[in-house]
């Protein structure tokens, strides 16, 4: 049996974080420091924006998040951008304070605040995060967003497989090596779990009215 977030079976709640439009304006502006001498190439960090995508894949399979909300432009329904680049864009916005190095993407604090301020979701962080206690949280509904180690990544956990007794999650970097299914339900065994940094972020289910 297959147990976990609210929306944890539709396979279209991933966000894609080479989409992420904050993304790109940060890999441009960090191109043209390395062009004018004042960066060098190992000093250079792409694809940072996988915090993001791992909190709103969260916030939407949860329901916190209508499914599927993108913004759109009136007159050209095929120009989305998608939410993770909102939830980016708004930690950042000086007016929220909320944290000002989120484009270095490492700081749990950050999803916390978010999930708070932003949808009245109560995340907290928890240290010392078992395979087992993760394992029932997903269970009783409840996500969790975690980094891994190798790679320093972030990634968004929907659900317990007690047959295969593995935790699946979602990916945002489908083409990371080592993913089987392109980044959508892929799945952590048992014995891999020393590759989870041990403080994550659990988002309790939302309640429903």
């Amino acid at each position: 049996m297959i147990r976990g977030i609210k929306n944890h079976l539709d396979v279209f709640i991933r966000y894609d974080q080479t989409r992420n439009a904050t993304e790109n304006i940060k890999k441009g502006y960090l191109m043209e420091l390395v062009k004018e001498g004042k960066l060098t190439d190992d000093n250079i960090k792409f694809l940072e924006s996988c915090g993001m995508s791992a909190f709103s894949t969260e916030m939407e399979g949860l329901g916190y998040l209508m499914p599927y909300m993108y913004f759109t432009f009136p007159g050209q329904a095929d120009r989305t951008i998608q939410m993770d680049d909102a939830h980016m864009i708004t930690a950042n916005d000086p007016k929220y304070e909320i944290h000002k190095y989120l484009l270095d993407n490492r700081l749990l604090d950050t999803y916390i605040t978010l999930a708070i301020e932003c949808y009245d979701c109560p995340a907290y962080s928890l240290d010392e995060v078992t395979f087992g206690m993760a394992a029932d949280l997903l269970i009783y509904g409840e996500g969790i967003q975690v980094c891994l180690k190798k790679p320093g990544h972030w990634i968004a956990l929907i659900d317990y497989d007690d047959e295969l007794d593995a935790i699946r999650f979602h990916d945002s970097w489908g083409g990371r090596p080592g993913l089987k299914n392109k980044g959508f339900h892929e799945i952590i065994l048992r014995e891999e779990w020393s590759n989870v940094q041990s403080q994550v972020v659990i988002y309790p289910k939302k309640k429903e009215a």
